[in-house]
């Protein structure tokens, strides 16, 4: 990573990167201001189409979800860093940015929602469902071998999450 980070320095804009969504570009736009470099960043309509740009090498760099870690593998394509809050099991040995000392974190995550006139009992009955469920090991290994990391949060947990992701967003704008 480093030696992207100094190749970036030297060679401004010159250094590609796939994405395929905001969240994607507002963490290259993060790494940017950190570290002083410019990029260019090259916008894909899906994962897929980043995978067929890095495996093809019309761009140097590939910002992609943890699901394609696996088929990479063997390709001539290193896995460089995540930008995960912590290491992903399908990539164990793979650090994530902010351990290489780039304080860039970016995750992705899934919310159940209910109308807001759902009774607050009924909520926390499907939320300690679903933390039950989800703590079985048949859950934990499902999960594992679809390559998601699951990690549980409840309602405060998830509106914290929330507003953090919100507010690094509101933060990005100065970034454009």
């Amino acid at each position: 990573m480093d030696e992207i980070i100094s190749y970036a320095k030297a060679n401004p804009k010159k250094l590609t990167v796939s994405i395929s969504g905001k969240n994607q570009l507002l963490a290259v736009k993060k790494l940017e201001s950190l570290t002083g470099i410019e990029v260019t960043t090259v916008m894909q309509g899906s994962g897929n189409d980043s995978l067929k740009a890095i495996l093809g090498g019309h761009v140097d760099l590939a910002l992609m979800e943890k699901n394609f870690a696996a088929q990479v593998e063997g390709q001539g394509v290193t896995t460089i860093a995540s930008f995960g809050a912590e290491r992903l099991s399908v990539i164990p040995d793979v650090p994530t940015c902010k351990e290489l000392g780039y304080d860039v974190v970016s995750s992705t995550y899934r919310v159940i929602l209910a109308p807001k006139d759902v009774p607050q009992d009924i909520c926390d009955k499907i939320t300690a469902t679903i933390k039950k469920v989800s703590s079985t090991p048949e859950f934990q290994k499902k999960m594992l071998d679809m390559n998601e990391l699951y990690k549980f949060q409840d309602a405060a947990q998830v509106t914290e999450s929330m507003k953090g992701d919100m507010d690094f967003t509101e933060g990005a704008k100065e970034l454009f």
